[in-house]
């Protein structure tokens, strides 16, 4: 199981947590993306 998972599951009891960790998880996409990009240019 992976961090992701682990996370999910622990944060499913609290609706606070379940946004925060979606919020946390798309802003390390982005960034993830962006970083891709610019070293690609």
């Amino acid at each position: 199981m992976n961090d992701f998972t682990k996370n999910m599951a622990q944060a499913l009891f609290n609706q606070d947590k379940i946004n925060d960790l979606l919020r946390k998880e798309l802003q390390q996409a982005v960034n993830d993306l962006l970083e891709a990009e610019l070293t690609a240019f």
